[in-house]
């Protein structure tokens, strides 16, 4: 909800758009220019709320369009299909690292950045030198790899192929599990401790399974994208998002119905809120818990990957990083 600017420019309602110290007894221009919005890189603040701003563009640093995107509180990381870049904070970018065959998915764990590419996955750390397990290329693999996603040690990978795999990171001795047996081209894919779950880019549908192997399966047209939280797997399937509730034998029900077609989804660094975008390049929030749904922002296109942190939300859109802090 946006909270009005006060009679001196500022407040702590307005907060974190506004930071300022205590005003004057009597407002005057001088307290006024001295009491600027604060917002991160620079945003302009409107109405009490920070908007959204373009922090790195294909045109500029990049030459380069962005296809893939991780954040963590520490570090966002994103790829082009030749190379993988860091933000800093100035809100440029600064390389990684470089050469990448067409990396399709990124993630952050730590002060490392996993991705896959064409030969397999790969890690590099965000900060620091590169140490043994974490130099580059970790794993080849015999097709592109298309989707990853990590919980805690363990790295899971789809391939262009449609076979799913995961690799151990703690474990010295066999710590690669095989593929899967391939499948349909695999389009996104979420873990967390139990479950494994993961879109199919061509027939639409969901496939979900435990992470020790022992699969399952929930067919739904059209699922493109997927946000995953213990037992709870929220998909969406046109403008609907559903929720499959692996603690129930219940087939997957409507939970929120969206203006327009579902695009992205994520989960808000909190895991209270569920961020979706659309082809519009309006960016929402919805409260499970309440079932009320907020606009968050809106861009001019279509928004594609959707990465949270305790900031706010990293999304990108026009082969662009753009940013929004709520």
């Amino acid at each position: 909800m946006a909270v009005p600017l006060d009679d001196f420019g500022c407040g702590e309602k307005c907060e974190p758009c506004v930071d300022c110290g205590e005003p004057e007894l009597e407002p005057d221009l001088f307290a006024r220019s001295a009491c600027e919005p604060k917002c991160l890189y620079d945003a302009p603040c409107v109405e009490g709320l920070c908007s959204v701003t373009t922090l790195v563009t294909a045109d500029d640093t990049l030459e380069r369009p962005l296809i893939a995107l991780a954040a963590s509180d520490e570090h966002v990381v994103m790829t082009t299909d030749e190379m993988v870049w860091k933000l800093v904070a100035d809100g440029d970018a600064d390389e990684l690292f470089g050469f990448v065959a067409s990396s399709l998915d990124v993630v952050v764990n730590g002060d490392r950045a996993y991705w896959g590419s064409e030969n397999g996955l790969h890690c590099y750390p965000i900060a620091g030198s590169p140490e043994l397990g974490c130099a580059g290329h970790i794993l080849a693999t015999p097709a592109p790899v298309v989707a990853i996603a990590m919980t805690a040690s363990r790295l899971h990978y789809a391939t262009s192929s449609g076979a799913i795999g995961m690799l151990n990171l703690e474990q010295t001795n066999t710590p690669h599990v095989p593929p899967s047996a391939p499948g349909p081209p695999v389009g996104r894919l979420v873990a967390n401790a139990e479950w494994l779950a993961w879109t199919h880019q061509l027939v639409g549908g969901v496939e979900y399974g435990l992470t020790t192997g022992t699969l399952g399966f929930s067919y739904e047209p059209c699922a493109l994208s997927l946000a995953l939280s213990g037992d709870s797997l929220y998909f969406a399937h046109g403008t609907k998002l559903l929720l499959k509730d692996f603690a129930s034998a219940d087939e997957p029900g409507p939970v929120a119905a969206a203006p327009r077609p579902i695009g992205e989804l994520a989960f808000d660094a909190a895991r209270q809120r569920i961020l979706w975008s659309d082809e519009s390049g309006s960016l929402y929030a919805l409260d499970p818990a309440t079932g009320e749904t907020s606009l968050l922002a809106q861009h001019q296109g279509p928004i594609g990957r959707i990465a949270p942190n305790a900031q706010g939300v990293y999304f990108l859109a026009g082969g662009a990083l753009h940013f929004v802090q709520r």
